[in-house]
């Protein structure tokens, strides 16, 4: 098998396995498992963790505050 065929072997997998996860999602979502909400860029959460914050934009966020 060449290189060529084994990458396509591979995005084939991941493919497959993404439309799984979907179908996974729906069916979960419809059932009430998960709510969807939207949230302004301003409070997300995984800003912290995705890209440069100043000091006062890091600071965690708590209920009393």
């Amino acid at each position: 098998m060449s290189t060529t065929e084994a990458e396509i072997l591979g995005v084939e997998q991941t493919a497959k396995e993404a439309m799984g996860y979907r179908r996974l999602l729906a069916t979960e979502y419809r059932a009430g498992a998960f709510t969807i909400e939207y949230v302004e860029t301003a409070k997300m959460p995984a800003d912290g963790l995705t890209k440069n914050l100043s000091r006062q934009n890091f600071t965690p966020k708590t209920s009393s505050s």
